[in-house]
């Protein structure tokens, strides 16, 4: 019986060194799971990007190919939540005091025009609660410079 693709590279990755042999075995044994699309968004709009650069936007949005990436959706997952936890206080965009996040509301912008599709930029942006000043939607240049100098949008021509 051939080895498949899976195997394959796995055993390319333990000869690099990128893997432990025990390691190799265990990914071996524990088998590929297929997750839906929209489970980690930024990590898709990446892989959008990556095929872009490398095949163009006709061929990527002409569809038809077949696209196999490897995530670590726990990972992807604890490191959100980080991120989530580590910004529970934001600055009031009227008098710049810590504020705690009251909620979020998903806001929608027009982008420029993706060929022939209409685009737009959609994020969920936080609100915080001053005691001053009440709810009020943070400034998204605050947010940028907070979330290491740079946002991600998923783009979704619609």
């Amino acid at each position: 019986m051939w080895p498949s693709g899976r195997d394959i590279v796995l055993k390319r990755m333990e000869d690099l060194q990128l893997l432990t042999p025990q390691r190799r075995l265990a990914l071996q044994a524990h088998g590929a799971a297929a997750r839906p699309l929209g489970l980690a968004p930024q990590y898709l709009a990446q892989i959008r990007t990556q095929l872009i650069a490398r095949l163009g936007a006709d061929a990527v949005e002409q569809g038809g190919l077949e696209v196999i990436a490897a995530l670590d959706l726990d990972l992807q997952k604890r490191a959100e939540q980080t991120l989530r936890d580590s910004v529970k206080r934001l600055p009031c965009p009227v008098c710049g005091l810590a504020s705690k996040v009251h909620d979020t509301e998903e806001k929608s912008w027009r982008h420029l025009d993706f060929f022939q599709h209409s685009a737009y930029l959609t994020a969920r942006v936080p609100r915080c609660k001053c005691d001053e000043h009440g709810v009020k939607q943070v400034n998204l240049i605050t947010i940028a410079y907070l979330i290491a100098g740079k946002l991600t949008f998923n783009l979704a021509p619609l």
